[in-house]
Parts: C-alpha cells; structure tokens; sequence
C-alpha cells in the first residue's frame, strides 16, 4: 500500500519531533491580539489549527514586533508570524510558498484633509508620511520611499503610533492594512477622524516564517500542504468566519 509523499513526511517529523514549536508574534489587531489565554486572532487560528493537523504542537508568545523579529534573527526561537516577504529576509528566514494571509494596503489622511491618494504616489508627492520601522508595505511604496517623495517621512514603532501620530496633526498621511487600522481606530480617542483616501496601494501577502535549521524546510513543507487542504477542505473559510463574527468592524467611509 502506497502512502502519500506528505504523510509519509508527517509521520516521519512526528515520530522524531515531540518537542513544541516555539513561534512568536506581535500584536497586530483583529489578525493577532492578546486574548486571556494567550494570542489570538485569525492568524493565531490559522497557525495553530494547521500545526494541531500536522501534529505539532505550537507555543506561540506574543512580543513587540522589534522583539519578535531579534528573536528570529538571534535563533532563539522557531518561527515568527505574520510577516512579509523582502529579498534581504528571504536570505536569513525560511518561507513557505502558502501565504498566511493576504492584505489590501491603503493610505489613511484626516478627515477634510487636501491630501487625496488617486491612485499614483505622485499624487501624494510632498505630503509628511507616517510609516512603522521594519515594516514592507509594497514593492512600489518602498522605492517611493527610498526615492524621497515625501517632504518627511516620520518612523515609529508601531502601526498604532503612527495612527495617533496622524490624529494629532504630526503626520499628513499613513499606509496601512485596512484590517488592521480600521480595527485599531475604533480603540482611539477621536478614531472617526481619520478616513481611508483613494484605492488599494496594493495587496501584499504576509506569511510564517521559521528560522533556518535542520528542519526548517520540512516545517515549510509541511505547513504548505496542509494550508492547501484546509483551503479545499473549507477549514480557512470557517476559521475566517468565526473571526468575523467575532470581531464585528464598522464601514469606514472613504475620502
């Protein structure tokens, strides 16, 4: 009798690897927030069902993001989500090919702001950008930034910093994903006076990653063929609708 490639693989990585996976992440809201029981979220749920499936258990912590990725860089720990794709992070992290979640990137202005995204960074040109350190936002943004488009660009430690930083009048515009500013303007003094202006920048895909190892590639491996069959089985559908259930968010009306 002939066992699929992938389950063969899985029973090897079972019978060897009783130990927990250690992942770490940061708080990045409705798709990683504290919970009383630890993180949570709809990328904790993901993370954990598909590690659950593969046989492994996860421990998965929650850090500042600066911290979480120093963990990773240091080998302290196995793996760290949700994060994007770079070339320079491809040389030092282990991706898999199954994304972890898909996101559409927008600016943010303040209501009755002149400033208005059409759909060309040109025209924003000159505007005072806010943006969060060691945060990718999307291929063209970047070299934007690096280009000097922006009259200043003003960097911070958080998404939510750079979104009260906004509010306050210190910056004239923030990118970023509309889950996540949407979910944390609704917590902020003042939040409704902040509103989505022009198009999707782009939609960027952020991933688990694990630190290089031994058994790093097996870990991807397996976390993309059972990422497909949640996706066949409806498992990812379900697990999306529970989040929103959960965490019902209110239209944001676009500038």
């Amino acid at each position: 009798m002939r066992f699929p490639s992938w389950l063969l693989m899985l029973l090897l990585f079972q019978a060897c690897h009783a130990t927990p996976l250690r992942l770490v992440t940061f708080d990045y809201p409705p798709y990683v927030t504290e919970g009383d029981q630890g993180p949570e979220g709809l990328a904790t749920s993901i993370v954990s069902e598909a590690f659950a499936r593969i046989g492994k258990h996860a421990q998965i912590k929650l850090y500042p993001m600066n911290r979480a990725l120093n963990l990773v860089s240091q080998r302290q720990v196995d793996g760290l989500f949700p994060l994007k794709k770079t070339p320079e992070r491809e040389l030092t992290m282990v991706y898999p090919h199954q994304p972890l979640l898909i996101q559409d990137y927008v600016f943010f202005v303040r209501k009755n702001s002149p400033w208005k995204f059409n759909g060309q960074l040109a025209s924003i040109a000159g505007a005072r950008i806010g943006i969060t350190r060691n945060v990718f936002y999307s291929p063209r943004l970047d070299q934007a930034l690096k280009a000097g488009l922006f009259a200043a660009v003003d960097s911070t430690d958080s998404h939510e910093l750079n979104l009260r930083k906004l509010l306050a009048g210190r910056v004239d515009i923030v990118p970023c994903s509309r889950t996540v500013a949407l979910q944390l303007l609704q917590t902020m003094p003042g939040g409704n006076n902040a509103v989505q202006t022009g198009p999707s920048i782009e939609k960027v895909a952020s991933y688990l990653v694990f630190t290089p190892g031994p058994e790093a590639a097996k870990l991807a491996a397996l976390f993309d063929q059972t990422m497909t069959r949640m996706t066949k089985d409806g498992s990812l559908n379900r697990l999306m609708a529970n989040e929103l259930r959960r965490q019902q968010q209110a239209p944001m009306r676009i500038h």
